[in-house]
């Protein structure tokens, strides 16, 4: 994506002017404008930015606190304003409402959820380099926002990380292309190399590491655990996509013809065949000894509408996390 200026009067393509040039590094995410200048949303090397734009091209980067976090443009009506709305989060700052002064680039705080002290917990961005290629790992679908839930983990010694894999999309449309169709694998490399980063750096100890996924997800959790099973002491694989390969190779599954860009088509590619076959995590089971593992499916998930658990149940999901927590906790040896 690109942005661009126009005359008012003939916004046609002849006329544009490069405003912010498409970028594998500047992953734009939206934009608003203003009378003075335009907010531009972008992620850069997986973590978001807010660049301002004023009237004669020059830009400035928002500045924020702390090295990792997520931020976005909150309700701005005004168009005529020197004031920024922004919502900020990171994985120790419940959500916060700034004001950001253009004039005086000074950040405001109009609001905040309060949930625990910050300085009782740390946040830190790191960068690995995966092993099975050159490329720098910091990337992740989980965004580094703030979760209640997670404190039970954390109030009890617990490290939260976060890996920052290819196959998502947060450096770019390349970064998630890294971890597709042939390619896959690349995802399920990252994820045990970061793993053994964490080891080395002393955040963890081999066996001692819990982790969690669902959906493709949940397919990461199995190939990992057949990969590197000394690795994990707790494994929570929620609906997870385990049986690749039979469910590519049933077309009359809905949702298996528009998932063939994604996997690849095995009916009639044998190269497709093989590599789905080479990771699959159902096809790659064997005999030894694995780490414990918490499985959960969904008995009518395609056919359930979102607003028919929407209508009740509202805390539901927290026991959902519960068990999947005490899960953790007992198989790490914790009793409290």
């Amino acid at each position: 994506m690109r942005l661009a200026t126009a005359p008012g009067n003939d916004p046609s393509e002849e006329c544009w002017q490069p405003l912010v040039d498409a970028s594998d590094e500047h992953y734009i995410r939206a934009f608003k404008s203003f009378s003075s200048f335009i907010a531009v949303e972008e992620r850069i090397d997986g973590l978001d930015h807010v660049r301002l734009i004023g009237k004669s091209g020059e830009s400035i980067y928002v500045q924020f606190p702390e090295s990792a976090y997520t931020v976005g443009l909150d309700t701005n009506p005004e168009f005529q304003t020197d004031n920024l709305r922004l919502e900020y989060s990171s994985m120790v700052t419940p959500t916060t409402v700034f004001d950001y002064q253009v004039e005086s680039a000074e950040l405001e705080i109009r609001g905040s959820e309060s949930a625990t002290d910050p300085q009782r917990l740390r946040c830190l961005g790191l960068i690995c380099t995966s092993t099975a290629t050159a490329l720098m790992a910091s990337l992740s679908a989980i965004p580094p926002s703030f979760s209640t839930t997670r404190l039970s983990l954390l109030d009890r010694g617990f490290i939260f990380a976060i890996a920052h894999i290819r196959g998502g999309d947060d450096l770019g449309y390349h970064w998630y292309e890294a971890g597709k169709l042939d390619r896959r694998t690349n995802t399920f490399n990252d994820f045990v190399d970061a793993a053994r980063y964490l080891v080395q750096e002393g955040y963890g100890s081999e066996g001692h590491i819990a982790i969690a996924g669902g959906s493709a997800g949940g397919q990461l959790m199995g190939a990992v655990v057949n990969q590197a099973p000394e690795l994990w002491g707790a494994v929570a694989a929620h609906v997870p996509f385990v049986d690749a390969l039979n469910t590519m190779l049933d077309d009359t599954l809905p949702l298996t013809p528009i998932e063939w860009p994604e996997w690849g088509n095995p009916i009639e590619d044998k190269d497709a065949f093989d590599c789905i076959r080479s990771y699959s995590p159902y096809d790659q089971l064997m005999p030894r000894d694995y780490p414990p593992i918490l499985v959960t499916a969904g008995l009518n998930d395609p056919r359930v509408t979102y607003w028919e658990p929407a209508k009740s149940g509202r805390y539901d999901r927290l026991y959902e996390v519960a068990e999947e927590y005490a899960f953790m906790l007992t198989s790490m040896g914790l009793s409290q």
